[in-house]
């Protein structure tokens, strides 16, 4: 009886170590990583002069008047539109960008800076809202927008994407809308 115990112990035993060398491998698969480091350079855009007046009333006629009377001279990958904040007036600009990959570098250059590239933001239609209610209300305008004529029949409609930067948020992409 003696040996048959210490037999059905040296069984569990083996069971045990087999378990937990299986859970090692198993768990040693589960944690390895890859790591890739990649570096983004951008080009960077002058900051507007002091804006005294803006010659649109709306996100729309802005965006409109941009689309109608422009065009960048070569394809651009990425519009961006952002927002340039100060205590008393805050102002759109939009941008195209251009993507260049080499290795694990990345360089986006700015390759589109229109005319009326900045849009000064009307203070009385943004007056009560706070930060996150205006950046709110900055993209259902320029969601807005995307769904005009003026919009659909543009250069924009050839990048890949609309970006708003200050938020990150995707606001057009063309594979989306294909």
């Amino acid at each position: 009886m003696k040996h048959f115990t210490l037999n059905i112990s040296l069984l569990f035993l083996t069971i045990i170590i087999a378990n937990c060398r299986q859970e090692t491998e198993k768990t040693m698969e589960e944690t390895r990583s890859v790591y890739r480091t990649a570096t983004v350079i951008e080009d960077d855009f002058t900051p507007p002069p002091i804006i005294s007046a803006s010659k649109f009333k709306s996100i729309n006629e802005w965006l409109t008047n941009i689309s109608e009377n422009e065009k960048p001279e070569k394809t651009i990958s990425h519009f961006k539109i952002g927002l340039i904040e100060s205590p008393k007036e805050n102002a759109l600009y939009l941008i195209g960008r251009n993507l260049i990959e080499k290795g694990d570098t990345s360089h986006s250059t700015l390759d589109f800076e229109p005319k009326e590239m900045y849009f000064l933001i009307p203070s009385d239609q943004y007056k009560n809202l706070g930060r996150k209610e205006m950046l709110e209300k900055i993209v259902l305008e320029i969601k807005k927008f995307t769904e005009t004529e003026a919009f659909k029949t543009s250069f924009l409609v050839e990048a890949k994407d609309l970006v708003f930067e200050s938020t990150g948020e995707v606001i057009w992409q063309k594979d989306l809308q294909q």
